[in-house]
């Protein structure tokens, strides 16, 4: 099994199921296909200071996955917004991003049959310690340790943000890991009737029932600011969004909530002409719980019920057939 195989796939979810814990709300995180799951607070959905980066690494012959959280300055915010302005806000570009920001924990998930990790002195951080296992994957845990680096105006957040890690270390649950090399349903429970009230990007209530039976067939597409291969498809979703009578595309933006300035921005640049949709708890719940990968993209008829396949990724042809198709049906 290569771990690059799965990167793409965990571009990714940031949303979940939500339960209280010592009066701190819960969002599950579920890593599906690396069988593990962990929970952040729900507050951190809508943060401006977090940045969770998923990202594959090599170790000597194996590589390894890290999913690392980091806290953000003032600096790193700025290389963000200025980075989304100029349509360049990649995979390539987040070190731009982290440089200006500071390590707090990160979970690192190696093959069974790999050697164990270390961690690099230079890189700041305390001692890597194994917390958890399933057939395929050890999970390692460990906690930033650059505190005495920060400026005394982010001292007090980064602590109250740090504090949180052990919490969220115990909260690792391991399962069945799914196999990547197998075909699978990375949407089960995306399905039937679709209905939720929720806010566009300008602030504008939308009623689901309302949206969708303006037209015979909607594309609701969820995409993010992070993810080159949405980025990619937006002209043509462009085209697609005024090429078919009786047709609509609708944008579900998954860091929408809380990259809200980076969403218009691009949004602007890129000439986008369809309706963009905030996620909010309803949304969260009914919807992106069940979506393991951005681009996701799925099809709706003016009842809000589901039709035809959904589509894990970015794939132009696949969402033209499926319109076609669907157009034509009587």
């Amino acid at each position: 099994m290569k771990f690059l195989k799965l990167f793409p796939l965990l571009l990714l979810v940031l949303f979940g199921c939500s339960k209280k814990a010592d009066n701190i709300k819960m969002t599950k995180i579920p890593v599906d296909i690396m069988g593990f799951s962990f929970e952040i607070p729900e507050e951190w959905n809508n943060s401006q200071d977090i940045i969770i980066v998923p990202v594959t690494k090599a170790n000597g012959n194996s590589n390894f996955f890290e999913i690392a959280f980091y806290f953000m300055t003032d600096d790193a915010k700025n290389t963000r917004e200025n980075l989304a302005k100029n349509n360049d806000l990649s995979i390539e570009t987040l070190p731009q991003i982290l440089e200006k920001s500071f390590n707090l924990a990160k979970f690192v998930i190696y093959e069974n049959n790999s050697s164990t990790p270390e961690i690099n002195k230079t890189e700041k951080w305390e001692e890597l310690k194994k917390i958890g296992e399933n057939d395929n994957f050890n999970i390692f845990f460990c906690k930033a340790n650059n505190s005495n680096e920060l400026a005394e105006q982010y001292k007090e957040k980064y602590n109250q943000y740090f504090s949180i890690f052990d919490k969220i270390k115990n909260s690792l649950e391991t399962f069945d890991p799914k196999n990547p090399d197998q075909p699978q349903n990375t949407t089960n429970g995306l399905e039937g009737k679709i209905e939720f009230n929720a806010n566009d990007l300008e602030g504008n209530a939308i009623n689901s029932s309302e949206l969708f039976k303006q037209n015979k067939l909607t594309m609701v597409n969820i995409w993010g600011t992070y993810c080159s291969p949405c980025i990619e498809e937006m002209p043509e979703l462009i085209k697609l969004n005024t090429e078919y009578k009786d047709f609509a595309v609708v944008g579900i933006v998954i860091d929408g909530n809380n990259n809200e300035a980076t969403v218009i921005s691009m949004v602007e640049k890129l000439g986008i002409n369809f309706t963009n949709i905030v996620p909010n708890s309803e949304i969260n719940n009914k919807i992106l719980q069940y979506v393991s990968a951005v681009p996701t993209t799925f099809f709706v008829n003016s009842e809000g019920l589901i039709v035809g396949e959904i589509i894990v990724g970015a794939d132009i042809e696949g969402y033209k057939r499926n319109i076609e198709n669907l157009l034509n049906q009587k």
